[in-house]
């Protein structure tokens, strides 16, 4: 979700790396903006995971939440994100969510997600085969939810943002700019 891209979102790694798991794969559906190298992904996905094995699209933001409910794992293989809204997302629908480890993705995911070393060959795709074995599991998925509410709802972070523009405002600035 975001951009169907080689370079940042490294979808490429995630075909390849869906590609080694045994038959029937899962469907990979890939959603976001394109770019150049859209075409050299999709091509690779038709040749690796069969042309009636994948989906590349770009849809209205108010339809991005029907593809969470229908999916069963969310996987972006970006190696750091400047936040990663789409992990809230993809937590807040419940789905097991798996990473590249790092602080970014830590914070976001606060625990609830599957995070590994995703610059090395068969990690997502060990990743993958372990979460598609695990039976769906309610509890679990209520945690999902209930950690995106309890650490970023607006009633959580506003009272915080409220507390950063005030002390911002009360800081003695000099005339060079330094407080």
């Amino acid at each position: 979700m975001g951009w169907i891209s080689r370079q940042h979102k490294r979808m490429h790694y995630l075909v390849e790396e869906l590609s080694r798991l045994p038959e029937p794969r899962p469907f990979l559906q890939m959603l976001g903006a394109t770019d150049a190298s859209t075409k050299e992904i999709t091509a690779l996905a038709g040749d690796l995971l069969g042309p009636g094995n994948f989906s590349a699209r770009s849809v209205p933001y108010q339809e991005v939440f029907d593809y969470y409910r229908a999916a069963d794992i969310f996987a972006l293989a970006s190696l750091q994100e400047g936040f990663g809204r789409v992990y809230l997302e993809a937590l807040m629908h419940g789905l097991p969510v798996i990473a590249h480890r790092h602080p970014v993705m830590e914070y976001v995911l606060g625990g609830l997600g599957c995070l590994g070393d995703l610059t090395r060959r068969g990690e997502l795709t060990h990743m993958l085969a372990d979460q598609l074995s695990k039976p769906s599991d309610h509890e679990q998925t209520l945690r999902r939810w209930t950690s995106v509410r309890d650490r970023f709802s607006w009633p959580v972070l506003a009272p915080r943002y409220a507390s950063m523009f005030a002390a911002a405002a009360a800081r003695d600035i000099n005339s060079d700019g330094k407080s």
